[in-house]
């Protein structure tokens, strides 16, 4: 019985697992990997973490910018990243919109932690990544993982819509100077 227990209570930890992101100097599309909810009801963080065991966040469609068309809710997104790249890396993740703000979480001690939030209506220099998109810098050792969380909320504009990536720093940069 405490077996059966055991294994059912492993289970319910994550009703849906998050396919992870391992980073390895390669590019991957993160719409294959983050999943989402809507959140038209201002989720408390352990409310999103509740849904989030329960497997109600959603995959994205492939391969494609992150789209709920137009609305006044918010959506949490959640990836696990794993660092493959055989040595520590400054991670960065990154949203490109004008009309929405971001309030940035990793999940620890089975808890969402807030860590930052930023939103275009900053100037560069309040924000934690002065850059001309909402980025967001993390810390993984190599063969480390973690797993994040982002709500997105409309401010200005209600049109949800946003291409996101996870980059190291130097490829962030590479990528705005080209």
């Amino acid at each position: 019985f405490y077996s059966l227990f055991v294994l059912f209570s492993f289970g319910f930890v994550q009703a849906s697992p998050l396919k992870t992101y391992v980073y390895n100097n390669d590019f991957h599309h993160l719409s294959l990997y983050y999943q989402y909810i809507e959140d038209c009801n201002s989720f408390s963080p352990s409310e999103v973490i509740q849904n989030f065991k329960a497997g109600k966040f959603q995959h994205p469609e492939p391969e494609k910018a992150f789209s709920s068309g137009i609305s006044t809710c918010s959506y949490w997104l959640a990836v696990e990243v794993k660092n493959g790249s055989g040595k520590n890396q400054k991670m960065l993740w990154s949203f490109y919109n004008n009309g929405l703000s971001f309030s940035f979480y990793e999940f620890k001690n089975n808890q969402l932690v807030f860590l930052d939030q930023s939103s275009m209506h900053e100037r560069l220099g309040e924000r934690s990544y002065p850059v001309r998109c909402i980025s967001f810098p993390f810390y993984l050792d190599d063969d480390q993982s973690k797993i994040l969380f982002v709500k997105v909320t409309p401010t200005v504009n209600k049109n949800i819509y946003f291409p996101t990536a996870i980059k190291t720093v130097e490829e962030f940069l590479t990528y705005e100077l080209e």
